[in-house]
């Protein structure tokens, strides 16, 4: 596994197009809505990325803060990643010079890909964010990391397990094992789990809204500390109802769906 380190001025088994000179006509914004902020300019730079890979591997992604599209692409033998970076701070030209200070760090095997993303431990006032775009093929398990910002997947026939600070976690037709853990936020999106076993969906301070095929054969758990659950067009067999949750068959009850909300509101419906 080779460690690479992105920068502008390497370009190692990875192809790092699109590189753009942020000039302060072309990348550096003002906004009035924030004149008072000292983070009221920014520049910003794309980046593109592209690795061969085996059908079925694991991608890990640890990011920053901005937003994760990460489709999965039928038939691919590539992992493509593309976005922009962007430096807020108080002067055009303080958020150019930092630009280069979010780096790209990539660990690559032909059945993994490790893509992490560093930005300095000294802010000294600046905002680093970084907008992501990933597609990987449908046989690749995916991890995600993230400190703020919405998380979007879709299409995934493998595993996908996230982990979230403060945002959103949408993901749309899921057909693996499903692990979710947000801080500070909403998760919401459906499950098929015709090749997963498990659907784990937790949450501290927020919603939960799932929806499964109402075919689904599992073992279903949903459980609040502060708040509701809503379990509707679903016929569930042994049903256990009680203040804080409920618990029941679906089926057979042959694979599992666990859901927790300590303050918030847990939904699931049928498809």
């Amino acid at each position: 596994m080779n460690r690479q380190m992105v920068t502008r001025r390497k370009i190692v088994q990875y192809v790092f197009v699109a590189f753009v000179v942020v000039t302060l006509a072309s990348c550096s914004t003002f906004s009035p809505d924030n004149a008072s902020s000292n983070t009221r300019y920014s520049a910003s730079e794309p980046f593109v990325f592209g690795y061969g890979v085996a059908e079925e591997g694991h991608f890990e992604m640890i990011a920053v803060n901005g937003s994760i599209e990460i489709i999965a692409i039928e038939g691919s033998t590539s992992i493509d990643i593309w976005g922009e970076r962007t430096v807020k701070s108080e002067s055009r030209e303080d958020a150019v010079a930092h630009i280069e200070g979010i780096e790209f760090i990539v660990d690559q095997g032909r059945y993994d890909i490790v893509f992490e993303t560093k930005v300095p431990t000294e802010c000294s006032g600046r905002e680093y964010q970084v907008e992501y775009h990933v597609r990987v093929p449908k046989g690749w398990d995916v991890v995600l990391h993230h400190h703020n910002g919405e998380i979007h997947a879709g299409s995934l026939t493998s595993a996908l397990s996230v982990d979230l600070a403060n945002g959103d976690v949408v993901f749309d037709c899921v057909d693996g094992d499903v692990s979710t853990n947000v801080m500070n936020g909403t998760i919401a999106g459906n499950v098929l789990l015709t090749c997963g076993n498990s659907c784990n969906l937790t949450i501290t301070n927020g919603d939960i809204d799932l929806i499964i095929p109402d075919d689904l054969s599992a073992v279903l758990t949903a459980e609040v500390v502060n708040g509701s659950v809503d379990v509707r067009e679903l016929q569930i067999q042994d049903l256990n109802e009680s203040t804080d949750g409920v618990c029941g068959c679906l089926g057979d009850g042959e694979k599992s769906v666990d859901l927790s909300a300590v303050n918030g509101t847990i939904r699931v419906r049928a498809r």
